[in-house]
């Protein structure tokens, strides 16, 4: 259920502003089982994921005011 509903919000309006974040849906199990990578890949990971988002450059949503 916990998947659906990220999906949900995500989807609705209130999901229009979220951006540049991780959501965490897994019903609190990276708390008690947090997987830990080496400075470098995490280093690596992050590189790419900038790359990829520079290479496709998110719209400006039109404001609503």
């Amino acid at each position: 259920m916990g998947y659906a509903m990220a999906a949900l919000y995500l989807a609705s309006n209130a999901g229009k502003y979220i951006n540049g974040t991780t959501l965490v849906v897994d019903g609190g199990d990276w708390l008690s089982k947090p997987s830990h990578l080496p400075k470098e890949a995490v280093k690596k990971l992050s590189r790419a994921v900038e790359r990829r988002s520079r290479d496709k450059p998110v719209g400006i949503p039109k404001s609503k005011l």
